[in-house]
């Protein structure tokens, strides 16, 4: 079975909204990574972006959600191990985790670097580690076509890029990422996820910020636009009704 999960990063505030007024209404799980440091303090060092963090108790009641995953993001918004475990611990004092998944800082993780620490992460109960798109071949020529596509929107030539992002049966460690950025359109995201279904293989949406057009932070690279959500959140629904997908979250992809 194909699977999709929506997957957001930090920890903002708007993702509350996408989660009432969207997802809840829909039915739709996601997951929801957090940077611990970002939620309590707007002086760490390391803040993922300048946007409305959650509150702590928001992210124990979202934790308190059946739909919600609350992963790790680390403490603050970087990957050294330390960190990254410092985060997972936080979230399981606060919202009694056990099973939980993290999501790399920027994707920055490499293949080599998750490999050094896979025994620690794992001794710590930790899931998964999930990351950016996978590019195994043409690497620079696929970050150039992407750099292109931003401004002609081909979804041939945005499916072709994450082709080989798309979620192997294999993939159950190491969980690669579609990144979705203010530049994606709705019509190149529907493309890539009829490509899923048609190749059998799963994907996750990477998101950040979900707003509507005049909103603070809405011409962001890393916000979506919130009418381009809902209507990709009702094809998603779809799709699922039918019988072609099924939505659900990052700890859950092989279940």
């Amino acid at each position: 079975m194909v699977k999709i999960v929506l997957s957001f990063d930090d920890g903002r505030k708007d993702n509350i909204r996408v989660i009432q007024e969207i997802l809840a209404p829909l039915q739709i799980p996601a997951t929801i990574n957090i940077t611990t440091q970002y939620i309590e303090s707007s002086n760490c060092k390391v803040l993922p972006c300048l946007n409305t963090s959650m509150t702590k108790q928001e992210v124990v009641e979202l934790s308190e959600n059946p739909l919600i995953e609350i992963a790790g993001h680390g403490k603050e918004h970087h990957n050294e191990i330390n960190n990254l475990l410092e985060g997972v611990t936080v979230l399981r004092e606060w919202c009694h985790i056990g099973d939980i998944g993290i999501a790399s800082p920027y994707s920055g993780l490499s293949l080599d670097e998750i490999n050094n620490i896979r025994n620690i992460i794992l001794k710590n109960n930790i899931k998964y580690v999930r990351v950016g798109d996978r590019i195994n071949n043409l690497i620079f020529l696929k970050k150039c076509i992407r750099k292109i596509n931003t401004y002609i929107h081909s979804k041939f030539l945005y499916r072709w890029i994450y082709k080989d992002t798309m979620l192997r049966k294999e993939d159950n460690f190491i969980l690669y990422s579609v990144p979705v950025l203010k530049s994606t359109s709705l019509k190149e995201l529907k493309y890539l996820i009829s490509e899923a279904v048609k190749k059998n293989k799963s994907l996750i949406l990477m998101f950040h910020s979900i707003k509507k057009k005049g909103e603070e932070f809405y011409d962001d690279r890393w916000t979506w636009d919130y009418d381009n959500f809902c209507v990709l959140c009702k094809y998603l629904k779809k799709l699922e009704n039918i019988g072609e997908i099924k939505l659900t979250k990052s700890i859950d992809l092989n279940n």
